[in-house]
């Protein structure tokens, strides 16, 4: 808006990042003063044993998430390129509406897991169930009016993502799911569950895309089925917890 181009974008990113961890850290000021803590005893071992695990989690989720701009990039032209980042920056949107419900699950699935109770499980199909049919609506809103979600934050003229919104609402909603289960089974610790089936699908969904990249709709049909097949195998990885 200012008119700096990629530079103030990325700029701004970067400010936004700075002002958001001063923030963090204002608001947790207190427990860097804790009195009568004895620090030195802290054993940071447990930490660091979920810390690595977690992070292979975090790795993969991400791989999942944005391996499909980097083909879309390397085998179509720019003006094509560019009009599916805007449509997959709009679905993105969509789907990140559903983070706050994983964040707010995360401390009640932990809490339940150190307890042995299996509450945080119902909380957490709930959860999924009203993503579900929150991610429904979106996607019949842009099914409907393509247009207006592209026009308002991607201007006019852009008429090859407004075709492509639709198909990529739908495609990305199982992605928006598999952040409830994930959230929830980092929360109890329950790797076991997770670096498996989530490295076959790091390492199948790349090739996908390499097998299957003929036009920008089937690249988005790799890109639900990926989902899909995620979700389901975190819902039949649930069906297991506690049993």
């Amino acid at each position: 808006a200012l008119g700096f181009g990629a530079v103030g974008a990325v700029s701004g990113q970067l400010l936004a990042v700075v002002a958001g961890t001063t923030l963090s850290l204002w608001a947790l000021r207190r427990f860097w003063h804790h009195r009568g803590a004895d620090h030195a005893a802290f054993d940071t071992a447990p930490v660091y044993k979920y810390f690595w695990p977690a992070l292979v989690v975090s790795f993969s989720v991400s791989t999942i998430s944005y391996v499909d701009m980097i083909y879309v990039r390397h085998y179509f032209a720019t003006e094509f390129s560019g009009q599916y980042g805007k449509a997959k920056m709009i679905a993105q949107a969509f789907a990140f509406l559903v983070m706050p419900l994983a964040e707010v699950l995360f401390p009640k699935a932990a809490g339940d897991a150190a307890r042995g109770s299996s509450d945080s499980r119902r909380a957490l199909w709930h959860a999924m169930a009203v993503t579900a049919a929150l991610g429904v609506i979106g996607a019949v809103v842009c099914t409907l009016w393509p247009w207006l979600p592209v026009r308002i934050l991607a201007g006019a003229g852009n008429t090859t993502a407004e075709a492509l919104l639709a198909p990529f609402v739908w495609a990305m909603l199982p992605q928006a799911l598999v952040a409830l289960p994930v959230q929830f089974l980092l929360a109890r610790a329950d790797f076991k569950r997770l670096l498996v089936p989530l490295a076959l699908l790091v390492a199948a969904y790349p090739t996908a895309l390499w097998l299957w990249h003929d036009s920008l709709l089937q690249v988005l049909a790799v890109v639900g089925c990926a989902g899909a097949t995620a979700l389901a195998i975190l819902i039949w990885s649930l069906w297991h917890v506690e049993r």
